[in-house]
């Protein structure tokens, strides 16, 4: 009889905290600031690699720069697959349409290609710097502005936390939120880029898109219970409504702004004419 391989043996676990039964490390992680607890672990351990179990899944924490650049970098091919988020189905049309978390394949390296040379590229970003540059000029218009009337076009009232300047002070300026006007910055390229509109025209009105992407951004940081304990999925079922309901939002939302461009590059293309014909 052939002599069969014999298997190999599991590799051992990082160190980390034995966990809870059925919950693991999950307990451990509970409140608003997971990162810090991870790592408050990492220093505890002292180990590049901390190992940690969530719910039924096992998952390795990189702790230091050097172990960090051997998986991103030098070992990239072999950590570039996502886990499936129940998430990424009800919320972002599956992980076949996202590059970030789709598995390694011909797709992912098709997207990947168009996304770093149709958005990433430098002659794309020569191409769009005129954009930068308003939008930068713009926020420093509104500044200027700011600081010398009682105008908010930042959106700052001068008493929130990570202001400068002063408010109502010896010389009647104001203060500006640095964070904020910079984020406004940000959006209008963003949108400006993506569906040639600026998000941030007037605080008062801001544009119909940012509630969306708020309530996006919350779903996609809330855990699902079935990610971590795929038996008690069905629990999740008034979570992924929700998420399904928000996605046809955004669908119809997107839908209207490509119906509006469609339109207006209909009424600005003049009608094709056949040179010659119907003569004799």
């Amino acid at each position: 009889e052939p002599e069969t391989e014999p298997e190999p043996e599991p590799l051992a676990r990082p160190p980390g905290p034995a966990g809870w039964p059925l919950l693991g490390s999950l307990p451990l992680l509970a409140g608003t600031n997971p990162h810090q607890k991870l790592a408050e672990m990492a220093r505890s351990y002292g180990t590049p690699l901390l190992g940690l179990s969530l719910g039924s899944k096992d998952a390795v924490i990189v702790c230091t720069a050097g172990m960090a650049r051997e998986f991103l970098q030098k070992h990239d091919a072999s950590f570039s697959d996502r886990p499936a988020f129940g998430m990424v189905d009800h919320l972002l049309y599956g992980p076949g349409n996202i590059v970030g978390f789709q598995s390694t394949g011909p797709r992912w390296r098709h997207l990947r290609q168009l996304w770093t040379t149709r958005l990433l590229s430098q002659s794309q970003l020569a191409k769009n710097r005129h954009v930068r540059q308003e939008e930068v000029a713009h926020m420093l218009a509104a500044i200027s502005a700011t600081t010398s009337s009682t105008r908010d076009m930042c959106g700052t009232n001068g008493t929130n936390n990570g202001t400068i300047g002063t408010n109502g002070g010896t010389n009647g300026t104001n203060a500006v939120n640095v964070l904020t006007c910079a984020g406004h910055v940000t959006g209008n390229i963003m949108g400006r880029l993506l569906i040639s509109q600026r998000l941030f025209d007037s605080v008062s009105r801001p544009h119909p898109i940012l509630p969306l992407v708020e309530d996006t951004l919350k779903f996609m940081f809330t855990p699902l219970l079935g990610d971590f304990l795929p038996s008690l999925s069905w629990l999740d079922w008034p979570a992924k409504r929700r998420m399904s309901a928000h996605r046809a939002r955004v669908t119809a939302f997107f839908g209207k702004i490509v119906a509006g461009r469609l339109k207006k590059t209909e009424e600005t293309t003049p009608p094709c004419s056949v040179v010659g014909a119907g003569s004799e």
